[in-house]
């Protein structure tokens, strides 16, 4: 995948995908604003605009963000793409890590986090990591 340029997120790295490409990302966190769930919905809009002939981003995880990612999914038509599995039992999230072409760590830029334990997951079950370019000020 190409480099995008340097303050560049998660929708620049899909755009970056040449055409026709399929794939199944997949979220996997606390559903919460500050870690980018409601992006997803963004990021379906684009995979769908881009006419990718096929996507599907599970996301896994519970919150107090979760009912709002559920509304803004179904106000934009989206459910058949955009799997909302809540939380998982960690067989049922294997499955979903087996499944996943990448996995998607939209952290917004205004929420300082470490380094996510799902992006270990992830390269350790082979899976790249699209994430956002988070720029930290002193």
């Amino acid at each position: 995948m190409p480099a995008c340029t340097p303050g560049a997120d998660v929708i620049c790295a899909i755009n970056s995908l040449g055409p026709g490409i399929v794939l199944d990302p997949a979220f996997v966190g606390r559903a919460e604003r500050n870690k980018g769930l409601l992006a997803l919905v963004e990021i379906a809009k684009r995979l769908r605009a881009r006419a990718t002939p096929r996507f599907r981003i599970d996301v896994c995880g519970d919150g107090p963000a979760l009912a709002e990612l559920r509304a803004r999914i179904e106000d934009e038509q989206l459910s058949y793409t955009v799997v909302v599995h809540g939380h998982l039992e960690r067989a049922q999230l294997v499955q979903i890590y087996g499944a996943a072409h990448a996995l998607l760590v939209p952290t917004r830029s205004d929420f300082v986090e470490g380094m996510p334990s799902v992006c270990a997951e992830a390269l350790l079950a082979g899976i790249p990591v699209i994430a956002s370019s988070v720029t930290h000020t002193s």
